[in-house]
């Protein structure tokens, strides 16, 4: 099982070359980059903590997406049960302890629900996808939240669609939509919806892999995602022109499907969690390779396919390959986790700027490593998490972590009333932030201008010949664009 486990990892981040073709969707670079002192920089201001240890009774390996509801976390873990093939499970925070909804036995109910649980508007129960089961091909399941009815609605078959490795949607119209990896009439798989109860199900579009009407390959994609025109969208890791995945839209019918991009062979390569919708109207995604170290990035992109990519991982303690899929804060930031070596939980702007690493994970018995679900901000600026493995059992944990958005301060050093000669005063001094100081500045009149440095700054003001005495006000500018408060300097010229 495990060796399965890390081939399905190690898959994902292979990287292909294939020729390159012309783009008909306009495409902008922006890539920011910022140095390993700046990163390390980046950690101070957050409170972070482990709330819950998974282990192999309850929750072994607990990843995918998961559900907080009434103060608990919902979600699936790949290994443990009774049977040691995975389980569904509920966690109390404020207690740390979990508790087991259901074992999978590896038999006709499947086994190891990697890709996790969503909750339906509609019923209030969860739903997910395992593999396994009746004809080796997956399985839909539901259960309620006490655990007291589980059943599995649809035993997937291979031609109609199989493997389904990601995760399953409920849609406006109640019906749940996915991907299956595998299967259907080119053995790509395909995109398939099914009603609440398990009945009507259909395989909407087979996958046609590098060319034909539906291009784009089922295996390892990260789900779908309703537009506010009522639309599917989604992308996949391989098929297109290129064979480096495809961001597509298809009405729930199945009849109209579009291709928006075709990733190339340079560039971010091969997109692989399901796409955010943010409030901007944007899409943001993440890729597992492709960029200067081959360890892909994030990018936004438009529902018409206009394409900007954002961020690109690199081999620093930052980390690589997401975790799970990127979510937009109640501040309007993006947040992620990073799944390799160790991980990292981040954050970013829209734009792209303002990376900052708000935890770094250590393993061990006393930290998680290897965040293996999207978080959840449960209010605002609190988020949880999963990981995979590090807590006391070695089995991945529950983590919460708090972002604190505070002003920067600023300091001078020496004395705030001085002495000058000549035609400049020289000052300097140290600014501090919760995360990343961005610009110190300085005016004797209305406009300001850059101090040289940030976290430890210096400036040369300019004085008239003329002038007797001058007063200059400084300030620091942080990340989340707060300013500190004014900290003035009054200076006389020397006798």
């Amino acid at each position: 099982m495990l060796l399965g486990i890390w081939s399905h990892f190690v898959r994902a981040e292979l990287a292909f070359v294939v020729p390159m073709q012309k783009q008909t969707m306009k495409t902008t670079l922006l890539i920011l980059t910022a140095s390993l002192g700046s990163v390390l920089s980046a950690m101070a201001g957050t409170q972070y903590e482990i709330v819950a240890n998974a282990n192999a009774s309850e929750a072994e390996w607990p990843r995918g997406q998961w559900v907080y509801s009434a103060g608990n976390f919902y979600g699936a873990s790949q290994n443990g049960g009774a049977s040691g093939m995975g389980s569904l499970f509920r966690c109390d925070p404020a207690t740390g302890q979990f508790f087991l909804l259901h074992s999978f036995s590896g038999g006709n109910d499947g086994t190891s629900p990697s890709t996790g649980l969503f909750e339906s508007p509609t019923n209030g129960r969860l739903y997910g996808v395992n593999y396994g089961g009746m004809n080796n091909a997956g399985t839909i399941f539901r259960i309620d939240k006490p655990g007291n009815f589980f059943e599995t609605i649809h035993q997937f078959t291979g031609l109609s669609g199989g493997s389904p490795d990601s995760p399953p949607m409920e849609a406006s119209d109640g019906k749940i939509y996915g991907i299956a990896g595998s299967g259907g009439a080119f053995g790509f798989g395909g995109i398939y919806t099914i009603n609440l109860d398990g009945t009507g199900y259909q395989l909407l579009r087979a996958f046609t892999g590098t060319g034909g009407a539906t291009r784009g390959k089922g295996e390892e994609s990260g789900g779908l995602v309703e537009g506010p025109n009522g639309y599917l969208y989604g992308v996949t890791p391989s098929g297109g022109t290129n064979d480096t995945g495809v961001f597509f839209q298809m009405s729930k019918d199945g009849v109209t499907y579009n291709v928006f991009r075709e990733w190339p062979s340079t560039g971010l390569q091969r997109p692989n969690k399901r796409l955010l919708l943010a409030s901007d109207g944007y899409f943001y995604g993440s890729t597992n390779s492709g960029g200067a170290a081959n360890r892909g990035g994030i990018f936004r992109i438009s529902a018409s396919g206009d394409y900007t990519e954002l961020h690109e991982f690199d081999n620093s303690p930052n980390g690589y390959s997401m975790g799970g899929n990127l979510i937009e804060g109640t501040d309007g930031y993006l947040y992620g986790c990073t799944f390799f070596p160790v991980g990292v939980v981040f954050r970013l702007a829209k734009d792209g700027s303002s990376f900052a690493v708000l935890h770094r994970f250590t393993g061990g018995t006393t930290d998680g490593s290897q965040a293996g679900a999207p978080l959840i901000e449960t209010t605002p600026g609190v988020f949880h998490g999963t990981t995979i493995a590090g807590g006391t059992n070695n089995d991945g944990v529950i983590y919460r972590i708090e972002t604190t958005i505070e002003a920067p301060t600023l300091s001078v050093s020496g004395p705030r009333r001085v002495t000058f000669r000549g035609s400049s005063l020289r000052l300097r001094g140290t600014a501090a932030d919760d995360l990343r100081v961005v610009r110190v500045e300085y005016t004797t009149k209305k406009l300001y201008k850059p101090a040289v440095g940030t976290t430890a700054w210096k400036a040369r003001v300019r004085v008239k010949p003329t002038s007797s005495r001058v007063k200059v006000r400084l300030r620091s500018l942080d990340d989340d664009g707060q300013l500190s408060g004014l900290t003035t300097v009054r200076a006389r010229r020397a006798e």
